[in-house]
């Protein structure tokens, strides 16, 4: 164990694993390691859960709806649990209360999480929410044109920066993308994003390459063509990524409409600093493959 790690263990990881619990809800280790930086050990991380959950202060379930099925680890919503957590984080007691977590929703649930911390791991200057504070979240009612009732425009995150010059708003919605979904619904939620909404770039995180191949087909051939809003950079509007992550803290792999290779970094930077009347897809920077 390096020296870092021995200074960070015994308080500061067990505050950082109750601060994901409370604000994602039930996590599982592959995630909540996902989510920590420093990085932890594996080893490490669940010897605190074990200690955690040996003083019921977070309690294990499992979910059988996976393929191999998945222990997930929440606060407890035991009154004495309860007091002990909020004494041990400095925050209301009220303020620990979860809903019931339907197990469907359960991995999707902790990919928003790790994408979160991710995001704001890499950009600390940056804002990211996630969709259930959207309503009551001013910058997103605004780049959702007040839209975000509306379940078919709702991505499942939002990031926030500023242009580096004027300090304009920029956003970039982030979606999770599981299950395949028909043409139809896939367009009107791309038309959405290109036409009928503010927001400045869209990131699609696909399980599979032939999903993330039928995303990009749609948005080429359905889609880009008539969004008048962002066809000057239509190429590096869209983003997709397999959302592995095995590498935790470091930049994901990114691709924009022409498979081409993408910096993460780069292409929000060239965002932040381009006006959108100026974007275009020759300002982006793409290495290739």
């Amino acid at each position: 164990m390096n020296s870092t790690e021995r200074k960070i263990l015994p308080h500061s990881r067990r505050r950082e694993i109750f601060k994901l619990l409370i604000e994602h809800g039930p996590l599982s280790l592959t995630a909540m390691r996902a989510c920590i930086y420093p990085p932890i050990k594996k080893k490490r991380l669940y010897e605190v859960i074990k200690r955690l959950t040996k003083r019921r202060l977070i309690v294990k379930r499992m979910n059988k709806s996976t393929e191999r099925g998945s222990s997930y680890y929440q606060i407890t919503q035991e009154p004495k649990g309860l007091k002990a957590v909020a004494s041990a984080i400095g925050i209301i007691e009220g303020n620990l209360r979860q809903p019931q977590f339907r197990r469907i929703e359960l991995f999707h649930s902790e990919m928003c999480a790790i994408w979160k911390e991710l995001l704001c791991h890499l950009f600390p200057k940056s804002e990211v929410v996630r969709e259930h504070l959207f309503a009551s979240n001013p910058q997103a009612t605004l780049v959702l044109l007040g839209s975000q009732r509306d379940t078919e425009l709702r991505p499942d995150l939002l990031l926030f920066d500023r242009n580096s010059t004027s300090n304009e708003l920029v956003s970039v919605a982030v979606e999770i993308e599981r299950n395949h979904k028909s043409r139809e619904r896939l367009t009107k939620k791309l038309r959405k994003y290109t036409n009928q909404s503010l927001v400045d770039g869209v990131i699609y995180v696909c399980d599979s390459t032939q999903l993330s191949s039928r995303l990009r087909d749609v948005y080429q051939s359905d889609v880009v063509k008539n969004a008048p809003r962002i066809n000057h950079y239509g190429v590096n509007f869209f983003l997709f990524t397999d959302g592995s992550l095995s590498n935790f803290g470091k930049e994901p792999e990114m691709f924009n409409g022409n498979f081409e290779r993408v910096s993460l970094a780069d292409w929000l930077n060239t965002l932040k600093s381009t006006r959108l009347a100026a974007r275009r897809d020759s300002k982006f920077s793409t290495p290739g493959l």
